[in-house]
């Protein structure tokens, strides 16, 4: 077992051990066949994008948590996915109105009208409670954060063990991937495998040749077909199964009623990442078939 994969006092999973870990994405992308991403963190008894909402997404095993991030008023790299306050503290108020001190002041719901003790964290103390204990999916809601954001893991020592994530829809997509990503930072590209421009879109992801693409679909086929080629490239597979954004039916909601019609099928298409709202039944679905395949 590589020494970055090392820990201390974890439980197992899959022969892999999770806790107080020297993680980093590459290394865990070749030890693992799919990696869950849970995103905004275990929200259904937390708030979203909340420390405790990672902290449970630690607890649980799960490889990545994805995290969304905004600016305050006075600069502060914050977690927050909506432009306003309104849905996660009933506050109409947009982040960049506010200063941190007063985020500090407003809890965040777990569920509407009914508050937490949890508040508005900052980036820093988010990815410090995240360093050597679980990857991290960073979606900045404005591309000219990316420049402290990418300081404050490289400042904590956590440059391998984040990703930056963004689109290869132009020239200038891939031109700003190579000058905004630093060596050993996991790039993520994004590609409509059903755009009329793919072929375009393929050059620009093969150029760059990020460890992993995620992919927008219309039919599985298209990613079946798709699989050979990255895997010769080096290049993992995600899928993003949540409803909102769900490609050809393979969201979360499907996947409840049954798991193997769509993770399973996303698997045998070769996806090694999927991103989910449901990541307990995705990770218990993953050890099941585990256990299946080795029997």
């Amino acid at each position: 077992m590589p020494a970055s994969l090392r820990c201390r006092g974890a439980a197992y999973r899959g022969g892999f051990s999770f806790g107080i870990c020297e993680l980093t994405y590459l290394e865990r992308l070749t030890a693992r066949d799919c990696l869950v991403i849970a995103h905004r963190g275990i929200w259904q008894d937390a708030p979203e994008n909340s420390l405790a909402a990672i902290e449970q997404a630690i607890r649980d095993g799960h490889d990545v948590v994805e995290i969304d991030i905004r600016r305050t008023r006075d600069g502060v790299l914050v977690l927050m996915h909506d432009e306003t306050l309104l849905r996660t503290s009933g506050i109409a108020l947009a982040v960049d109105e506010l200063v941190k001190s007063d985020l500090t002041h407003l809890p965040l719901l777990k569920r509407p009208d009914l508050p937490s003790t949890e508040t508005v964290p900052s980036l820093g103390d988010a990815l410090s409670l995240c360093r050597g204990r679980i990857l991290v999916h960073l979606d900045a809601k404005d591309r000219s954060a990316l420049p402290d954001i990418i300081a404050c893991a490289t400042d904590l020592g956590m440059a391998e063990q984040v990703d930056i994530w963004g689109d290869l829809r132009s020239d200038r997509d891939l031109a700003w991937f190579r000058e905004m990503v630093p060596p050993g930072m996991t790039k993520i590209a994004r590609i409509w495998l059903d755009a009329s421009d793919v072929h375009a879109q393929l050059n620009r992801l093969f150029a760059l040749a990020p460890p992993i693409c995620e992919l927008r679909f219309s039919s599985l086929e298209q990613v079946a077909m798709f699989a050979p080629q990255a895997r010769r490239a080096g290049i993992a597979l995600m899928v993003n199964t949540l409803d909102t954004v769900a490609c050809a039916g393979f969201g979360d909601g499907a996947a409840m009623l049954d798991p193997e019609a769509v993770w399973g099928r996303l698997l045998d298409a070769g996806v090694g990442l999927i991103q989910t709202d449901e990541a307990a039944a995705l990770q218990h679905f993953l050890t099941i078939r585990q256990t299946r395949d080795k029997s």
